[in-house]
């Protein structure tokens, strides 16, 4: 996913949104992906899990983040079934890029190798993050 923003008004927000999948496996999942966000006025990237009526915001960077593609990893467990929405708003101005890759979803806990990494279960209790 790609969003420039000099063709978009300010505030604008792409998103792309999994499918709805059944429970997740049950020792978790780890999502991982690849972000970039370059120039004076990137807006914000958010990762947002949709289970039934909860949306939970797993992951946010906003502004600029370097020249870069950096790596998230993100570890979630829910017993209900799930969709990992990526939202990306752009800023005030046409100097700003964010770009999404190589998104993958991997059983089990997120491999620690210095990168930030983040754990939420979801239990449909409503969580205070």
């Amino acid at each position: 996913m790609y969003i420039e923003t000099s063709s978009v008004g300010n505030n604008s927000t792409a998103r792309l949104s999994s499918s709805l999948r059944q429970s997740a496996h049950y020792l978790g999942l780890c999502l991982v992906f690849y972000y970039h966000m370059y120039g004076n006025s990137v807006g914000a990237l958010n990762v947002v899990l949709y289970t039934g009526a909860t949306d939970t915001l797993l992951f946010s960077r906003s502004q600029d983040q370097g020249n870069k593609w950096q790596q998230a990893s993100i570890h979630f467990t829910t017993y209900s079934a799930w969709q990992i929405t990526f939202e990306a708003v752009s800023g005030h101005s046409y100097t700003g890029d964010i770009a999404i890759d190589d998104i993958s979803f991997l059983p089990g806990s997120c491999p620690t190798q210095g990168k930030a990494s983040f754990t939420l279960l979801i239990t449909g209790m409503i969580l205070d993050l």
